[in-house]
């Protein structure tokens, strides 16, 4: 007999029975594992499979109704296969497959873990239990609109993947339309640029102390400093690991998965950042970086709460001081165009361009980035305060 429990832990391709006519198939392919459900019953003397659709869209217990209720057909002369309809999921139930279909697909951590959390949050608890097929567009304003203007990051988050769900509904054939292209007219227009502000980089040098006397833990303040002086992004520096730190080279390398380009990238280490990571070497025994204060990742929220106690949320955000390092360098032509961009890890040109541009710019960066920290610390890091 299976379990639901067991049945989320089998990975070996093969088919596995449940009771008299019910099998669960298990197929492992390039996607991941995909487990269905299928009923072998004899129908007028022949053997027939009928498929009762994916699990876990359909559950243990409903598939074991269905294959229950093809028996009683069979027995009162009927053939079930005429009358079987594909089992229409919910919307939270189609959420939660096509997440399990789709997440071998991505970039692995914090972000495709969890993938689901906006929807659980904002949409799922007002809609989450209606059949997508009985979906309407009333339903998903009433779950986005209240928080359309006032969270806008997470309300653009929900709807592009309640999108991204019921494209995948339709192409299983349980919608014949997608509502969540039909509501933009009802959603009013969000302003441009409020979530990206940057600190003036005339500033940098107070915020650089204002981060010092912030009242986070050492390991946050180092974190969002570190951000700071390589011009990387809030994940990245969050997720740094020792094995990726060279002290000898002066190069911090970000493996091809935590990369936007999907490629590996060396930081060239300021002097500055040295510093940092020499301070940060005293948090605790971790393959983070800058460890929370568990031993695990540090949260994004985490660093943003280090801009709300410093004090310096409203100049700007954690992604900003890339804008404001960028600006940093070409108003005080600290080095030409290409150099900066690589610095952010951009890529120029066309793509005959990139194919001939093999280098990463090490060399020329690597002024630079000594430059940008000198201009932040004023030369002179000095040891936070615990």
């Amino acid at each position: 007999m299976l379990t639901e429990k067991k049945i989320a832990t089998i990975t070996k391709a093969g088919r596995y029975t449940d009771e008299q006519t019910l099998h669960l198939f298990v197929k492992a392919g390039p996607r991941g594992i995909k487990r269905s459900w299928v009923q072998r019953i004899m129908v007028y003397g022949i053997r027939r499979e009928i498929g009762l659709g994916p699990w876990p869209v359909v559950t243990l217990e409903e598939a074991r109704l269905a294959a229950y209720e093809n028996r009683r057909t069979v027995r009162q002369g009927g053939d079930p296969t005429i009358k079987k309809q594909p089992t229409t999921p919910t919307l939270e139930a189609a959420a939660h497959q096509y997440y399990r279909e789709h997440k071998p697909t991505w970039k692995q951590g914090r972000a495709a873990d969890q993938w689901l959390d906006v929807l659980e949050r904002y949409v799922l608890p007002k809609c989450g239990k209606v059949p997508v097929d009985k979906l309407t567009r009333d339903h998903l304003l009433l779950a986005l609109k209240p928080i359309w203007l006032s969270v806008p990051e997470a309300s653009r988050k929900a709807k592009g993947k309640t999108k991204a769900i019921l494209d995948w509904c339709m192409g299983h054939g349980y919608v014949a339309s997608n509502v969540a292209v039909q509501i933009d007219g009802a959603l009013a227009k969000k302003p441009k640029g409020s979530n990206m502000r940057a600190v003036p980089f005339k500033a940098m040098r107070d915020v650089w102390n204002a981060i010092h006397h912030a009242t986070t833990t050492k390991a946050a303040r180092l974190c969002t400093l570190f951000l700071i002086l390589t011009a990387t992004r809030a994940q990245e520096a969050r997720l740094a690991e020792w094995s990726e730190i060279d002290f000898d080279s002066k190069t911090w390398t970000l493996p091809a998965q935590r990369t936007k380009m999907g490629k590996a990238f060396r930081v060239p280490l300021s002097d500055a950042a040295l510093w940092i990571l020499k301070a940060a070497q005293v948090l605790g025994d971790s393959r983070w970086v800058f460890p929370s204060p568990l031993g695990g990742e540090l949260g994004d929220a985490t660093l943003r709460k280090v801009m709300v106690d410093a004090g310096i949320h409203k100049l700007g955000s954690l992604h900003g001081f890339r804008s404001t390092f960028r600006t940093w360098g070409q108003e005080t032509k600290a080095s030409d165009h290409e150099t900066l961009e690589m610095c952010l890890a951009h890529e120029t040109g066309n793509g005959v361009a990139k194919r001939y541009a093999r280098g990463d710019l090490l060399d020329r960066r690597q002024p630079v980035m000594q430059k940008w920290g000198e201009y932040v610390t004023g030369g002179r890091p000095r040891i936070l305060p615990d």
